[in-house]
């Protein structure tokens, strides 16, 4: 760790890339070379630092701290780099070991199986010599291979952590080359400066009328550069998420509002003989952040699939003993509402190659059953309730067959976007007016009735637009579709699995944990509008791999609007079940224009041929094609959030 004084200029050049009033600030520059963050299964961190080490600070401070008369001074920059980080989150050791039993119990099963192969050899051998060998002798040899079999598996078992270490994580985060750097300037300080910050990077939800007073509140321009970047899920093959360069720049802010007499919580401090217990008082609000960030990413691959998440269920309880939970007694947000109470702003990301692996199994181990969707040189946009990516879609198959890496779809120079409007009570974007409350403080009102503090924030439902269009462009290059018989059943097979209902994973009072369950978000959905508009698209499908028959379709402009709407309707069969997820159609407007369709087989059935001369025979040719369909569902509510 060293002070740079300000002539030398540690941060100058990042400060002229972020066009920062000040040119020159002074530094401190901190050099570390390796990072292990390890959290024990079942401990409980956020008890320990939150409850206990922050408590203790803040009443050191409030005894300490004393008022001061100086004028603030401008903070000085801080450049930290690290070599190395690893972040690991303890898994239970009795699951660590049954995946290690059962995984010697299958090599010993195919060691056994050698083992009497062998001894099935030399007993017909012996045959050949000795016709006369009893069948008895035979079965007390077999008897004693069963036996030598058990012992030798027994004494694996008792050796099994000699040769190698027991594995203890759960989830495992490294990080390599890490340079994070924070760079304070005159604009962005003091508090009404940094108030008209807020207001800018948060422009769509209300400042009070009253103002706001924070207890905390600061602003950086960061940049913070990584690597390589990885997350890894137990011993799987394929990790969660692994990423290389990174850069992410910008403005970042945080504030946390000073909180009212309802919102502070007493906590106590045992300071010990022959002192009395003191008390400290803590607000209740949450520290929110306010951003208009940008990053670029050289390759980014993220997996997921059914089969993980019993793994991410055992990862959310892990998190509940190392972050804190609020102690507002209202019922915790689901994790799509803390993040629009929390962040704030801008983040766009330029991604040479974006990859998002979907198994296909239900074995976690598996690598060859899955479905790769690839974004390259994609654009992407997330502001205040829409999601915008730009960039060409590659659609491939992943399967342990002549199927494999067949790319289903091509997209390119299209544009996807996602407009999310929550449902509230009252504005959704006006996460100013959400002020939580201490057990001891809750209103008269609420003793009649459940308290919930973010009642007119939390969202009922999710109503969405999906829209999906090319740009318009001279490339030669169009949609395309190439399509196999057994690749439209492999997806039937993707479709059970992706709808099948997830078990619960240590819930109930054998592992104290009656909580209600939490509704995913695909519950939570109420109206979905789906636009597609493509000014050319190509499809080829073949009955199978040999090409003997398929049929090819040439279009012209192609434009879909539907609308799905979500009920979910309860069942009475006298069983305790969840309510039934049901999509009903709204209406469909589908039109095709200048399409053509042909019939064609293969030439050569030689399957050493990797490219075989086609024969098309001209079927069907159509110049303007519509289809509509209406139903009518009653009284409902509109995309727009308006209520009947």
């Amino acid at each position: 760790m060293a002070k740079v004084p300000k002539g030398v200029g540690l941060t100058r050049q990042y400060r002229a890339a972020g066009q920062l009033i000040q040119a020159e600030n002074g530094s401190w520059h901190v050099d570390i070379g390796k990072l292990y963050l390890t959290f024990p299964f079942s401990y409980n961190f956020a008890s320990a630092f939150n409850e206990e080490f922050v408590t203790c600070f803040k009443w050191i401070k409030k005894q300490h701290k004393k008022p001061s008369t100086d004028p603030p001074v401008l903070w000085n920059d801080l450049l930290i780099r690290f070599h190395a980080v690893r972040i690991e989150v303890g898994d239970d050791p009795f699951e660590v070991k049954l995946r290690d039993n059962y995984e010697l119990l299958e090599d010993e099963y195919f060691e056994s199986q050698k083992r009497l192969q062998v001894l099935d050899n030399k007993i017909n051998q012996l045959y050949r010599t000795n016709l006369l060998m009893s069948s008895s002798k035979v079965d007390e040899l077999r008897k004693q291979l069963q036996e030598k079999s058990a012992s030798i598996y027994i004494q694996r078992s008792r050796k099994l952590y000699q040769n190698h270490l027991q594995r203890t994580h759960l989830l495992l985060w490294e990080l390599e080359e890490i340079q994070f750097v924070t760079m304070a300037d005159p604009s962005m300080f003091g508090p009404e400066k940094l108030k008209v910050l807020i207001q800018e990077l948060d422009s769509d939800s209300p400042w009070p009328i009253e103002g706001l007073e924070f207890s905390t509140l600061w602003s950086r321009y960061v940049r913070f550069q990584v690597h390589k970047w990885k997350v890894q899920l137990r011993d799987f093959p394929q990790p969660l998420m692994d990423s290389k360069d990174i850069l992410f720049w910008g403005k970042l802010a945080a504030g946390e509002v000073e909180a009212h007499k309802r919102a502070l919580r007493t906590c106590e401090v045992e300071i010990g003989g022959p002192f009395d217990i003191d008390s400290v008082e803590r607000s209740l609000n949450s520290l929110k952040w306010y951003f208009d960030l940008n990053c670029d990413v050289t390759s980014l691959s993220v997996a997921f699939g059914p089969c993980w998440e019993p793994v991410l269920a055992q990862c959310n309880l892990s998190f509940e003993n190392i972050f804190p939970a609020s102690k507002d007694p209202s019922r915790p947000l689901p994790f799509w509402d803390k993040i629009r109470l929390l962040f704030h702003g801008r983040l766009c990301i330029a991604v040479t190659t974006l990859t998002h692996l979907l198994h296909a199994s239900l074995n976690p181990y598996n690598t060859t059953e899955e479905m790769e969707v690839t974004w390259t040189d994609v654009a992407i946009a997330w502001t205040n309730g829409k999601i915008l990516f730009d960039g060409d879609l590659d659609i491939y198959v992943r399967t342990a067959s002549k199927y494999d890496d067949c790319r289903m779809i091509h997209l390119p120079c299209i544009r996807l976007t996602f407009k999310l409007n929550w449902v509230c009570l009252a504005d959704g974007n006006d996460h100013h007016a959400v002020q939580p409350c201490a057990p001891d403080k809750l209103p008269e009102y609420s003793s009649n009735q459940e308290h919930d503090s973010y009642r007119a924030f939390r969202s009922q439902h999710l109503n969405m637009n999906i829209s999906l269009d090319t740009k318009s462009t001279r490339s030669p290059s169009y949609p395309k579709a190439i399509l196999y018989g057994s690749t439209l059943r492999w997806f039937e097979n993707l479709k059970l699995i992706l709808s099948g209902t997830t078990r619960p994973t240590r819930r109930g009072v054998l592992f104290r944990n009656t909580r209600p369950k939490k509704i995913p978000i695909s519950r939570h959905y109420k109206k979905i509008r789906l636009s597609i508009s493509l000014n050319r698209f190509h499809v080829c499908y073949w009955v199978s791999f040999s090409m003997q028959s398929g049929i090819e379709i040439n279009n012209g402009k192609i434009s879909s609007c539907s609308e799905h709407q979500l009920f979910l309707q309860p069942l009475s069969d006298g069983l305790i079940h969840r309510p039934k997820a049901e999509w009903s159609v709204v209406y469909v407007n589908t039109e095709l224009n200048e399409t053509d369709i042909w019939l064609q087989s293969a030439q050569s059935q030689d399957p050493s041929m990797i490219t075989k001369p086609i024969e098309k025979f001209f079927f069907m040719s159509i110049d303007k094609l519509s289809y509509g369909r209406e139903s009518l569902l009653g009284n409902s509510e509109s995309l727009d959030g308006n209520r009947n």
